[in-house]
């Protein structure tokens, strides 16, 4: 309910609604979860990361938690951490769409194109119609030939 009043735009009921279930239950993951899903929203960062933290202390195979941690830490250039939390993620669910394209991502942040290319093929694997694989992977292929 509280991420359902969030998205309709009723912000502060919903975290209203989240922190009564957790207040409640404070081993409910997916309260937790989607507490830190709503703040992060509203860039409330340091409290979402305090949430995506204690689902980890709960359920440490959450891995869209490692997803989403793993993308604040890449906003905020802790590129090490991001790439834990990520890999994390799909070490959990290797075919996470969303995990393996942030993967990528960071891959391609670094100029690192080589696993960019390799990272962006396992996406392909998974989904071959996936648009922004295909464009990013031959923008790699281009940079790798200039490489040469």
């Amino acid at each position: 309910m509280g991420t359902a009043l969030a998205k309709s735009g009723e912000v502060e009921e919903g975290l209203g609604e989240l922190r009564k279930a957790i207040a409640k239950d404070g081993h409910n993951v997916l309260a937790h979860f989607n507490l830190a899903v709503v703040l992060a929203s509203q860039e409330k960062i340091a409290e979402a990361m305090d949430e995506y933290e204690q689902v980890l202390r709960l359920d440490p195979d959450h891995y869209r938690a490692h997803n989403n941690l793993g993308m604040i830490y890449f906003t905020q250039g802790k590129l090490d951490l991001a790439a834990r939390h990520i890999y994390n993620a799909i070490r959990i669910n290797p075919n996470d769409p969303m995990a393996n394209s942030n993967l990528a991502k960071l891959f391609l942040s670094q100029g690192k194109w080589g696993q960019a290319k390799l990272q962006l093929e396992a996406i392909l694997a998974i989904d071959r119609e996936d648009r922004g694989a295909k464009g990013a992977l031959e923008r790699v292929r281009g940079e790798m030939e200039k490489g040469r």
